[in-house]
């Protein structure tokens, strides 16, 4: 049997929380960036609906994961 290696994907990133990264950016027209200052520091109070699709954002693409589907 041939396994496929190739793959990005951890195994620990299952199919329902890719779709619910999706979601998150989905539901925030304007997630946090790199150039935020609160999230370069972590200072102070966080939007945490904007640092949910920042992390989705960041997430899917560490791994080639397209943000929505056809």
């Amino acid at each position: 049997m041939e396994y496929n290696t190739s793959s990005k994907q951890p195994d620990c990133l299952t199919d329902k929380q890719i779709e619910t990264l999706r979601q998150y950016i989905k539901e925030c027209p304007n997630p946090y960036t790199e150039n935020d200052p609160e999230i370069r520091t972590l200072d102070g109070e966080l939007d945490t609906k904007r640092f949910s699709a920042y992390y989705a954002i960041k997430t899917l693409t560490k791994y080639g994961i397209p943000f929505e589907t056809a």
